[in-house]
């Protein structure tokens, strides 16, 4: 005979205790053990820890007592371990999401005919904590359980602290990584440069350009690339594979005082993973000769966070002067089991592409563009054909983690190698009759690491934690920007040449404080320091005094004091109640610092209000609204003339956003309306209404949903799955009064799924809409050298993808792949 039951169990985090559900047995094993016939006839205890994962299968076991020695207890390890093959659970869950947990698993053996009177089992052989009082109520074979305070993470910093899973919305067409940002609510994404440019990023009311007001993470290592010559903060997440990415951790706003440099809109960071291990490789084929071979690993022995992949793509572009190539490796091997966690990343791409960058309205209508007068021809037209970029990165991060109870101890370091160029022209003949292209250069090398601890302790039973930190980061390297010839490309002036070596450390720390069930307190400050150490390559070579050297040095030093929190209260089990505020700055630009300047940060205030609603079960329910106020110190506008963004002074936005999802075991639903008024000028609530932000979506709809469904067929599955994503984007201000055109998209794509084999067809941009991805309002003067330049602005646009077809075919090397990954 045998009896089992959970004794203890930990789930991560343990930060509210009414906000955790333990796992419960979902399937019991099939039959008794039987006491084993080597053994010696008493009763016997086998204690173990299951490891949990978010879909409740058991991924690891480990024995952690016996009241034998050995060797007598190999028999009873032995039937236990075959009693627990065929258990599974239901997950443990945290705000209604599967999270992991750890579960002590007591088995206990009783001879059927014992052949003498039995002996007292000596329970002080086994190694077992003082007894649990169970805190929720027994399973289907009585299992208790109690959690173990074990601060994992800390609670979401504001309603909008939102962690996406890809999860069934993964069928969607995406093309890049940098597109999975479009299921963060209210975020836009346009790219005005082609395939190879990051795009510009639209989130809480800001234009934050490439990256200069969003912090952009990957496993926490930092993408935004301060200096660099296109933009300052740039980051490129165009290295990864998007098939790779688990899930997205999306913070709007300056909440958390974890948050680094560039985080003023907020912080996204990737998280590699994935369900569906084995092997497989997947080939794609389209519209305008693309093409793509992707192959793909994720081990079965190893954790779900433990993913590799090579991609290759390459396309003729849809229209003239919009080929790319790309090739890219991505790899994480995480070791999430016991204690001491650790995870090794290695990423390597290398791409180049062209550019057709913008024409104008007028030209346009009149078609007057250098292509065939057809109306889709000049649409997809160009002027300058010397426009494009390439660019190559190595990046790696190692990881370690200690985790026990009430305490986690952690490091990360990473270095990364970047080289990149664009070349672009807004302005034709405008400004120089050689011509206005631009050639931008950046190389870089960063190196920094970051650590923390965090502790727990009980007051009044209830936990308060504490955790302090520290992050340090080195970037040295060159930027560089060249004027370009018209007639060639070749480069006729340097615009600026420096050399730069920027070093931040920072240091925070972070509360929880928890008086009642009811009610937290989270907050803390974060103290970043900039050393700025430049050397100017382009100076004249002579000045009032004489003959100079044409190089010259500029050190300046910064700091930013930054405080942040937030006041959680849970009104009933799901619902929850979140206000929270802060300081963040965004770093100066090396090119804007002089010779032993106190280097200005830009500081940033914001505050939100909004409530949570979130329910487990089979069918996971996310439902939260939050309304937003932010004021900016100095914000940036882009500047055509100079191809990069140029401060205008304070200003201020407020909205608000609705989002909702929907996760069940065939239908994968997401949706989300954000509302957003965005001005200039004014102080701290002090609106200034007859001035607007240019650029920036006053409106903003999305929805994405997915479905799968299992079709039995004789002793087999068919998979029929289908995605459709839509997104409305209205009218945005445009200098001088001008307003851009609004634009909707409609994606789709259907799949079919047998045995090793699954086939996708895919459509962007269903209806063939004529979108404008990109329009701004400004003189330029692309009639050539020789015509006299108008100072009138003139609306301009960069012309959107046409409808773009797919089909792809993805081979399972090992069937139980596919089996597994169908119902992902």
């Amino acid at each position: 005979m045998v009896f089992a039951s959970v004794i203890a169990w930990s789930a991560a985090p343990a930060f509210v205790r009414a906000q955790l559900a333990p796992p419960r047995p979902a399937k019991a094993p099939q039959g008794d053990a039987s006491y084993p016939v080597d053994a010696d006839g008493r009763p016997a205890r086998v204690e173990l820890r299951l490891t949990i994962g978010i879909d409740g299968a058991v991924e690891a076991t480990e024995v952690i007592g016996v009241d034998r020695a050995e060797p007598e207890a190999a028999p009873f390890i032995r039937e236990a371990l075959l009693y627990l093959e065929t258990l599974s659970f239901e997950p443990a869950t945290r705000d209604g999401k599967p999270v992991p947990s750890l579960i002590r698993y007591e088995v206990v053996f009783i001879p059927p005919e014992p052949e003498a009177p039995m002996e007292p089992v000596p329970l002080d052989a086994i190694q077992t904590p003082a007894p649990l009082e169970p805190t929720s109520e027994a399973s289907d074979f009585g299992a208790t359980a109690e959690i173990e305070a074990a601060p994992i993470e800390a609670p979401p910093a504001a309603a909008s602290d939102i962690e996406i899973e890809i999860g069934k919305l993964q069928d969607l067409p995406w093309r890049n990584a940098s597109e999975l940002l479009s299921l963060a609510p209210g975020v836009v994404l346009q790219n005005h440069s082609g395939e190879g440019h990051a795009p510009t990023i639209f989130m809480r009311g800001f234009d934050a350009g490439e990256g200069q007001d969003v912090e952009i993470l990957i496993e926490g290592v930092p993408l935004n690339e301060p200096s660099n010559a296109h933009g300052h903060g740039y980051a490129d997440v165009g290295f990864i594979i998007p098939e790779l990415v688990q899930s997205l951790r999306v913070l709007e706003g300056p909440f958390d005082p974890r948050q680094g440099d560039f985080a003023v809109a907020g912080t996204v960071d990737y998280r590699l993973g994935s369900s569906r291990r084995g092997v497989a490789v997947s080939g794609r084929y389209g519209s305008f000769n693309e093409r793509r071979l992707l192959l793909a690993w994720a081990p079965h022995q190893a954790s779900d966070e433990t993913v590799f992949g090579v991609d290759m793509q390459a396309s003729d572009g849809y229209g003239p002067n919009r080929a790319f190539s790309i090739v890219r490796g991505l790899g994480q091997y995480a070791d999430t089991e016991g204690p001491l966690k650790w995870a090794l990343l290695l990423a390597a791409s290398a791409f180049e592409f062209d550019s057709a960058g913008v024409i104008r309205q007028d030209d346009f209508e009149n078609r007057n563009l250098p292509c065939p007068p057809d109306s889709d021809s000049q649409f997809f037209c160009l002027y300058d054909p010397n426009q494009g970029g390439s660019g190559s990165r190595y990046l790696t991060s190692f990881s370690l983690d200690h985790v026990q109870p009430s305490t986690k101890l952690g490091m990360q370091i990473f270095l990364s190698l970047r080289k990149h160029r664009i070349r672009e022209n807004f302005t034709g003949f405008l400004l120089d009759p050689r011509g206005d292209g631009l050639d931008e250069n950046t190389e870089t090398t960063t190196a920094g690491g970051r650590g923390y601890y965090r502790f727990e302790r009980k007051w009044r039973d209830l936990p308060q934690v504490l955790e302090i930190g520290l992050f340090g980061r080195f970037d040295t390297g060159n930027t560089r920007m060249w004027r370009l010839r018209a007639e060639g490309g070749d480069p006729y002036e340097v615009v600026f040449d420096t050399d730069y070596a920027i070093t931040n450390v920072a240091g925070y720390f972070l509360g929880e404080f928890r008086p009642v069930r009811w009610f937290e307190l989270a907050g803390g400050l974060r103290a970043d320091g900039f050393g700025f150490q430049l050397t100017d390559l382009d100076r004249p070579t002579s000045d009032r005094e004489g003959e100079r050297l044409a190089q010259e040095n500029v050190d300046a030093f910064g700091f930013a004091i930054q405080p942040r929190g937030s006041m959680r209260f849970i009104l009933v089990d799901e619902l929850r109640f979140v206000t929270s505020a802060g300081i963040g700055t965004r770093s100066s630009d090396a090119q804007a610092l002089s010779e032993g300047e106190n280097a200005p940060f830009t500081r940033v205030f914001g505050t939100e209000l909004g409530l949570t609603w979130a329910r487990g079960g089979k069918w996971k329910t996310d439902l939260r609204g939050f309304g937003f106020y932010t004021w900016v110190e100095d914000d940036l506008v882009f500047d055509p003339e100079r191809g990069r963004n140029i401060p205008v002074g304070s200003s201020q936005r407020f909205g608000a956003t609705i989002y909702g999802r929907l996760t069940g075991p065939w239908l994968d639903t997401a949706a989300s309306f954000t509302w957003t008024e965005a001005f200039l000028g004014g102080d701290i609530f002090g609106f200034q209404t007859d001035s607007r932000l240019p650029f920036v979506p006053r409106f903003v709809t999305r929805l994405d949903t997915a479905g799968r469904y299992l079709v039995p067929i004789r002793r087999d599955e068919l998979l029929l799955g289908a995605a459709l994503g839509v997104a409305f984007v209205g009218r945005k201000p445009l200098p001088l009064g001008q307003e851009s055109e609004p634009f909707f998209t409609l994606d789709a794509s259907v799949r079919l799924g047998w045995r090793f084999i699954e086939a996708a067809f895919s459509a962007r941009n269903l209806t063939d809409a004529r979108n404008r991805i990109a329009e701004f309002y400004y003189p330029s003067n692309f009639q050539g050298p020789d015509a006299t330049p108008s100072l009138q602005a003139e609306r301009h646009f960069a012309a959107g993808p046409p409808r773009t077809l797919w089909v792809t075919l993805t081979f399972f090397i090992d069937t139980k792949a596919f089996t597994e990954g169908k119902r992902q």
